[in-house]
């Protein structure tokens, strides 16, 4: 009797339980604690299970859809019940990829760095590009490049529409950053200052060769190129980034106002070489200290190296 009674034993305790008694005991916690389960709880109220097992279970019930894994500010992981309703999207993602989705869905369309998410979790920055790889492969996040930091990758949620700070406002799509809408707005800002230039027939007529942000928006929502309405901020990127490439310049302005702080004008390498358009290539044009130039002054026609310069061809 004492032999069988040591062998009854030996046997009860090389059993594993039921995989699916686990996800019914998971499952049934869940629903008793809706804010999440934690590893506390999980010892708690399973304490007759091996943890390995438990966790096996839980992953499997994270990939069916069945749980979701949440993480509090001090990097503690909670599973709770997913809603009957929530989208069937993140069925197969594994543990680490729903972690990774679900993080990216609380910073909302502000995104998030690879270098936040890793900072917000225990997962090693290997770990959480390749959840990201995955995911971008999948359609459910997508990067975003923020204007002025061509080399850093914003992650977000793929249907979500990048916050203002992200992007550049009107010349950002669905696809990206807008190039070809930002080329033609490029063209039509030169166009109007060409013709600005051209008006201006004489070097005494520096102003009307120049045009306010208001002006070059006024000429832009007139020619339609663009089916939404660009603002003051829009027309200053646009014609920012023609002066970067030595397209426009700017002289100082005749008053300080909300948008025409500076005048904007076609710059001296555009214009014609010859012709009546020629006068308007006189360096004076578009001096910013113009204003203060007069024989015996501080600033003098007389010795100017770029009015000499001119005189001889060679601006």
């Amino acid at each position: 009797k004492f032999i069988v009674l040591i062998k009854l034993k030996m046997s009860t305790a090389t059993v594993k339980p039921d995989p699916g008694d686990i996800q019914t005991r998971l499952l049934n916690l869940a629903g008793q604690l809706p804010a999440g389960i934690n590893q506390a709880a999980l010892r708690s109220h399973l304490s007759d299970l091996p943890m390995d097992r438990i966790i096996q279970c839980i992953n499997q019930l994270t990939q069916s859809g069945k749980l979701e894994v949440l993480q509090t500010a001090n990097r503690e992981l909670l599973w709770r019940l997913r809603d009957a309703s929530a989208d069937r999207r993140l069925d197969g993602l594994d543990t680490k990829e729903v972690m990774v989705y679900e993080q990216l869905r609380a910073f909302g369309n502000k995104g998030a760095s690879a270098q936040q998410l890793q900072s917000r979790s225990a997962m090693p920055q290997r770990e959480i590009g390749k959840c990201l790889n995955s995911l971008e492969a999948k359609k459910l996040v997508k990067t975003v490049r923020p204007v002025g930091h061509a080399k850093k990758k914003i992650f977000m949620l793929f249907e979500l529409e990048p916050d203002a700070s992200l992007q550049a406002g009107t010349f950002f799509s669905g696809e990206g950053f807008d190039q070809e809408f930002v080329d033609v707005l490029c063209q039509q800002c030169t166009l109007y200052l060409r013709r600005k230039a051209e008006a201006a027939a004489t070097p005494a007529a520096t102003t009307s060769a120049s045009a306010t942000l208001e002006e070059v928006q006024q000429f832009i929502g007139q020619s339609r190129v663009s089916t939404v309405a660009l603002s003051l901020d829009d027309i200053r990127r646009v014609l920012r980034a023609l002066t970067l490439e030595g397209v426009v310049e700017t002289r100082p302005g005749p008053y300080a106002g909300a948008g025409s702080s500076c005048l904007y004008r076609l710059a001296r390498s555009q214009l014609p070489a010859s012709g009546d358009f020629g006068a308007v290539r006189v360096p004076c044009v578009s001096c910013p200290v113009a204003p203060d130039c007069r024989i015996g002054g501080e600033i003098s026609p007389i010795g100017c190296v770029y009015l000499t310069d001119w005189a001889k061809g060679q601006f």
